[in-house]
């Protein structure tokens, strides 16, 4: 029994893969929650969790097999071995959490294809000797480009042939299969000669000298070699795709040229106008050499000159018209004027005396009113109207899932997860809060801060204020910090996804009851992968970054699924500083130092909490996050 424990034990300590190439940032977590930085050529064992963000990286497996992992990846493998001295089986178990891969299969699973398997939250896929992508992202997504693939789940199971793809929402749901024309990927060594390919495979030897990788170039045949890494990174970019795709549009192109060629022919066209009037020249246009002969057709064209006669000049005979003018011989009519003889009345001449009158003239000063124009000037008071001030609507106040984090001025330190009345100002800060069981207040007076609002979740901090009627009875009193999210709702199902953050409180640090630092408002940032399940047994694998005055902070781990929508983690953490020489805990209870609240019925928000011990003292905050 000895003997068997140390053949177990040499299975296990072998690598189960090698990173053959790496990009960006790309990183491996122990199953112990222990992060380490992957590089090129660095391997990774059974039980350890391989994680993308930024970055890329390409795997040989222990059997041959070769591993792309995408952007935002996160592959566990859970048993992957070769199989042992002592005949126990070998395993190819893995668990895709989030993003995507492509891989073209090892000799593991070829004798028996139950040792391996490739479980996602939407199914489970086994394979028949492949090359096969697989997608988790919104569901369960494979491609088959080599071989056939089955993939199972709790509706069924279905096989799925080379060129074809099936998708399955969920894992309740049966896997639909399509047919789905794939880029297929050629395995690097598929035309070699013999030669070549043994000169590689002792090339691949050389490069990898770990004694569980040396049977791999022997049993993974058609996946050996540099080539094939290439090959797969090559495939990821899709270069050579498009090329072809733009080369026959342009041949179409000359097509339409041809069809302007035609248009040359309406230059006759014109021809025709002039045409009416030479139509006995019809006639002539057998001998061409007459053609001389139409010159002398222009002179018919001078008779227009004739029109210049315009006789239209008579129209200026109108011009007599100006004998109306005798019209004005009726003005003689005026001869009334003779009726002037009473003129010897001259005695009413005193009447023009009125022509002082006129004096009037002065009125003109009127025009000074215009002055009254300044009055415009009030024109400019409406501009001040455009203030509508877009204040951001304040979050509902109602029932509420609050996550709260604070310490009081006797240096108690506490965090809870609870359902309560909410008030909020009109910015979005947290006015008071009440627990939902009991109605009494929990949170109260305390003047918010870094208060910021996004649909279903609203966090800030508070400076001031009081806490009481803590159901876990600790913290109550005079407040020294506290940060807060709330969530409006939050989901009835699964949740799967890449969270990311997009705004924070202030980092805060206390000891014994007084502030002693305070970071700047949405510096805190991170991400999680969030595999949580309807039967609780999920996790969130996180990194956050926490920067206070001097120094930052970093945690990271694989938090547990505590309840539907909710998880809580053990950190990892390390400081660029000394604050953590000593070693830094979590202060949320059991060294827990991460608990998070998913948000949203559909799940696409979260908030996290965080509190730690440091050697600078408590530090605590709060980050908000997206999928």
């Amino acid at each position: 029994m000895a003997a068997l424990c140390v053949v177990n034990g040499l299975a296990w300590g072998a690598p189960a893969a090698t990173a053959i190439f790496t990009s960006g940032d790309v990183r491996v977590v122990s199953a112990k929650g222990v992060v380490r930085e992957l590089k090129t050529g660095q391997s990774v064992e059974s039980g350890e969790t391989v994680q993308t963000t930024k970055g890329r990286v390409q795997l040989r497996m222990v059997d041959g097999a070769m591993m792309a992992l995408g952007e935002r990846t996160t592959l566990r493998l859970d048993d992957y071995r070769l199989a042992g001295p002592a005949g126990n089986d070998e395993r190819g178990f893995m668990s895709l959490l989030g993003g995507g891969l492509r891989t073209i299969s090892g000799s593991i699973g070829k004798p028996r294809t139950d040792n391996y398997k490739l479980e996602t939250q939407s199914g489970t896929i086994g394979i028949r000797g492949t090359e096969y992508t697989a997608d988790v992202d919104n569901g369960l997504r494979v491609g088959v480009t080599g071989g056939r693939v089955a993939v199972c789940n709790d509706g069924g199971c279905v096989d799925v042939p080379k060129g074809s793809s099936a998708f399955a929402p969920n894992r309740s749901v049966k896997p639909n299969v399509s047919a789905k024309p794939l880029v297929h990927l050629q395995p690097a060594n598929a035309a070699e000669a013999p030669a070549e390919a043994a000169a590689e495979s002792g090339a691949e030897t050389a490069a990898a000298p770990s004694p569980a990788a040396s049977p791999a170039p022997a049993a993974a045949r058609p996946t050996s070699g540099e080539k094939t890494a290439q090959e797969l990174v090559t495939q990821a970019q899709n270069p050579p795709a498009p090329v072809p795709v733009p080369a026959p549009t342009p041949t179409p192109a000359p097509a339409p040229a041809p069809v302007p060629a035609p248009a040359p022919t309406p230059t006759p066209a014109p021809a025709p106008v002039p045409g009416p009037a030479p139509v006995p020249a019809p006639a002539p246009a057998p001998a061409p050499t007459p053609v001389p002969v139409p010159p002398p057709a222009p002179e018919p064209a001078p008779v227009p000159p004739p029109e210049p006669a315009p006789v239209p000049v008579p129209p200026p005979a109108p011009v007599p018209a100006p004998a109306p003018v005798p019209p004005p011989a009726p003005a003689p009519v005026p001869v009334p004027p003779p009726t002037p003889v009473p003129a010897p009345a001259p005695v009413p001449a005193p009447a023009p005396v009125p022509v002082p009158p006129p004096a009037p003239v002065p009125a003109p000063a009127p025009a000074p009113t215009p002055a009254p124009a300044p009055v415009p000037a009030p024109g400019p008071a409406p501009t001040p109207a455009p203030p509508p001030t877009p204040t951001p609507p304040p979050a509902p106040t109602s029932h509420v899932t609050a996550g709260l984090v604070w310490s009081n001025d006797k240096g108690d330190i506490a965090a809870d997860l609870i359902g309560g009345t909410a008030q909020f100002d009109a910015s979005g800060g947290l006015l008071s809060l009440k627990d939902a069981a009991t109605g009494r207040t929990i949170l109260e007076n305390g003047t918010s801060t870094d208060a910021g609002v996004d649909g279903v979740i609203a966090w800030g901090r508070w400076i001031g204020g009081q806490a009481g009627n803590n159901r876990n009875g600790v913290g109550d009193g005079n407040l020294t910090t506290l940060q807060y999210f709330t969530a409006t709702s939050t989901p009835t199902g699964p949740t799967s996804g890449l969270f990311t953050s997009f705004a924070s409180t202030s980092p805060t640090v206390q000891s014994n009851g007084n502030m002693v630092a305070t970071g700047t408002v949405n510096s805190a940032s991170g991400s999680f992968a969030a595999a949580l399940t309807l039967q609780t047994s999920g996790t969130a694998i996180y990194t956050l970054t926490v920067p206070v005055p001097g120094q930052t902070f970093t945690l990271t781990g694989t938090a547990t699924q505590t309840s539907l929508s909710t998880f809580a983690g053990v950190s990892l953490i390390t400081s660029t500083g000394t604050a953590c020489r000593s070693g830094c805990t979590g202060s949320l209870g059991n060294n827990v130092s991460v608990i998070g609240q998913i948000a949203g019925s559909a799940g696409t928000h979260a908030g996290v909490i965080y509190g730690f011990d440091s050697r600078l003292g408590n530090v605590s905050g709060v980050i908000v996050f997206k999928r």
